[in-house]
């Protein structure tokens, strides 16, 4: 008897740690976002007038992976709101480093500050800021 409630709240914990850090489900209706790549200009043209048509402050990201470019630290974030489903690239200069070191995949981050740098060649994401990491 014993053992079927410590396997059952083994079984609990597994779950709860399996879905606590994962995102709402969401569906991309937009055919940019499945014909270009994140890093593109059409694609980040297009997330750009998303996110200023829906609002920055209707917005929730979660933290995928980063990378190294040219001493320069890069996110991969999923972004969600008001009918958004996309992945937007930032470049990070906020106040959170190395998210990519620790096991963040997956973790909401609120308080998210993202400035778009935009002139007639190229489209740009810098993140600002982090409030917070929920985990």
């Amino acid at each position: 008897m014993h053992t079927k409630t410590l396997g059952f709240f083994l079984l609990f914990l597994i779950f709860g740690f399996t879905s606590s850090c994962d995102r709402p489900q969401c569906e991309n209706t937009n055919p940019i976002f499945d014909q270009f790549a994140p890093d593109t200009r059409d694609y980040k043209e297009e997330l750009a007038r998303q996110m200023n048509a829906i609002g920055l402050d209707n917005l929730e990201y979660w933290f995928d992976q980063s990378q190294a470019i040219s001493d320069k630290e890069f996110y991969e974030m999923y972004i969600q709101g008001k009918g958004l489903c996309a992945k937007i690239i930032v470049e990070n200069k906020s106040n959170r480093k190395n998210l990519g070191d620790g096991s963040y995949r997956g973790v909401a981050l609120e308080g998210v500050i993202i400035q778009t740098e935009q002139n007639s060649s190229e489209t740009n994401f810098i993140l600002e800021k982090i409030e917070s990491i929920v985990d």
